[in-house]
């Protein structure tokens, strides 16, 4: 007998796609029943659950390809006092810890038991817990307590209390199961907001601030398979990190108190120029008071996944692209301006030439190399919520060894500029890549939202880049990243208790969410600047940036400059 499934349920069930409609979205406009699982979102947009009972090319052909929620990874394969952090929080008149401030952060859970996560007393530092791996419970909890746990539709959620009441407990996870295998989501926290560790000589950026934890799900199967991301990988959900978000913004609304979200993970799907759905709203409320949003730049500068032509309707740009051995598959994404339209061209590597074809108005052209055991699907139409830029999707199905040509021709008016992106570095082999690539451009799409700030890392140690860090700028011109941070081999907890290192543009992000909370918590907790947003953190993290002084800024590779707190408030503040 099938399962039944209500439209709280369907989140976390295998059964149903999941998409992203805008908020005036018509089922029967797009043939779909009137009846569908809708789950209201706000803020433009809503998310639409539909079962599994025909393919997913099926509903691409309804809704189109940016329909499809984004499949996001991890960021990451002294710092603290290089960011000038550790001066503000011993400096006699200000003594900045992020007092009054929650740091917010989607990522892969918490250690939530180490000491560094708890007051002197031993009680949780974290004011809020959702855990969206676990199955949801009829009652969770206590329903005392000042500040109740945030109420969720799939997952569990967890209040300061009960997380208190579990480290009371002889083994607090038997209490609440939450634990962070990844140990990423525990490394960042600690970075943005541990308490000082004697033994390690270890403290965070900003050590006595409230913390808010959402742990993120992994994908369902179905957008696994359509992405060609193997199993075991790290991947998690566009829908999930909004909402996310959205949780955090209700944690942030029971405690009345400042907010800093943190989001380490990115993707290179989307259009890099702010407008997808989950960047357009970071951009949002990023520009309302007491909210900012630090996001990770990415770790794709050498990756080789980017690449930058040039076409005009009297030739066509020839693109290789190198292909491992034994690729379960992935996707290619060509995003152009709304004033030309762009078609795709192939040659596989036994030499079977498909010529390009102009674009239809629904479906894509799906083309099988025997020779190779190989599928490419090419999907060409224009997407609704990005501000109409054109975009070309190119989908490789066990792709054969060896290289392969794409074929890029346009038909307009204008020679015009056209970017490629492959998936993020953790979601394809090494060993695939454009022959060709262009190291710009490589920000990851969400971290392109206008009003966040955008982090990139640097070796403090040596004040010099890394060749993985994503460059600048975003698409359209808007200058990204804001800053770097340190992200090389920066020392930090580990879920076990034990420190070690780690490298990644999250955990640059992650200092830079510590320092904006030292920010509002002059602002706003000290009254200096009660009306601060995450827009004018990131000004004020612009404006005293360190920069060198034989390079021209904005640049391309260090944003506006490295991150430095402490010259924030000696230069703009006064009081140092």
């Amino acid at each position: 007998m099938p399962v039944e499934h209500t439209c709280d349920m369907v989140n976390q069930s295998n059964d149903f796609y999941d998409f992203i409609v805008e908020e005036d979205f018509k089922p029967e406009l797009y043939g779909i029943p009137s009846d569908a699982c809708m789950e209201e979102f706000g803020v433009k947009y809503q998310f639409l659950h539909l079962p599994q009972t025909k393919s997913l090319d099926a509903y691409i052909d309804q809704l189109g390809y940016t329909a499809i929620p984004k499949a996001f990874g991890l960021m990451d394969t002294t710092s603290v006092e290089s960011t000038g952090a550790l001066r503000l929080q011993n400096q006699p008149v200000l003594t900045l810890r992020g007092q009054g401030i929650i740091v917010g952060i989607i990522d892969t859970g918490i250690a939530y038991d180490l000491p560094i996560f708890r007051n002197e007393d031993g009680t949780s530092r974290i004011a809020s817990l959702w855990d969206q791996t676990l199955p949801a419970l009829e009652n969770d909890g206590p329903g005392s307590g000042s500040v109740p746990a945030c109420k969720v539709n799939y997952g569990r959620s967890f209040s300061n209390e009960q997380i208190n009441l579990a480290l009371q407990s002889d083994n607090p996870y038997e209490e609440i199961p939450s634990i962070d295998e990844e140990e990423h989501g525990t490394f960042l926290a600690g970075i943005a907001a541990g308490r000082y560790d004697r033994q390690a000589d270890f403290i965070g950026t900003a050590p006595d601030s409230s913390l808010a934890i959402v742990k993120l799900k992994q994908v369902k199967p179905y957008l696994r398979d359509f992405y060609g991301i193997e199993d075991g990988v790290p991947a998690y959900s566009e829908i999930d990190i909004m909402n996310g978000v959205r949780y955090l913004l209700r944690v942030a609304r029971l405690y009345m108190k400042p907010i800093v979200i943190l989001i380490g993970a990115g993707t290179n799907q989307g259009g890099h120029d702010g407008r997808m759905p989950l960047s357009d709203y970071l951009s949002t409320i990023a520009d309302l008071q007491g909210i900012a949003v630090v996001q990770a730049a990415g770790n794709e500068g050498n990756a080789r996944r980017h690449y930058v032509g040039r076409v005009s309707e009297q030739n066509w740009d020839t693109v290789e692209l190198r292909v491992g051995k034994g690729v379960k598959g992935f996707n290619i994404e060509l995003w152009g301006n709304s004033l030309n339209t762009f078609y795709v061209g192939l040659r596989s590597p036994s030499g079977r030439v498909i010529p390009p074809i102009p674009p239809q108005s629904i479906g894509g052209h799906q083309y099988r190399f025997p020779a190779e055991g190989s599928v490419v699907t090419i999907y060409d139409r224009v997407p609704k919520m990005q501000g109409g830029d054109f975009l070309v999707l190119i989908r490789f199905e066990t792709p054969s060894e060896g290289i392969w040509e794409l074929q890029v021709a346009t038909r307009g008016d204008f020679a015009t500029d056209y970017h490629l992106w492959m998936p993020i570095r953790q979601f394809v082999p090494e060993d695939t890549y454009f022959l060709s690539s262009n190291p710009y451009t490589t920000l990851t799409s969400n971290a392109c939202a206008v009003n966040s700030i955008a982090v990139g890392m640097y070796q403090h140690l040596t004040d010099s880049l890394t060749p993985e860090g994503s460059k600048g700028f975003t698409r359209t011109n808007l200058v990204k990243p804001d800053i770097l941070a340190p992200g090389v081999n920066v020392y930090g907890p580990m879920p076990s208790g034990a420190y070690g290192t780690m490298t990644g543009s999250s955990v640059a992000a992650a200092h830079a969410a510590g320092a904006v909370a030292l920010i509002f918590e002059y602002g706003i907790v000290k009254g200096n600047f009660s009306y601060i947003d995450g827009a004018d953190a990131r000004a004020i993290l612009i404006r005293s940036a360190s920069r060198k002084e034989n390079l021209e800024y904005p640049n391309r590779d260090w944003g506006y400059g490295t991150l430095n707190v402490f010259q924030a408030f000696q230069e703009f503040v006064g009081q140092i």
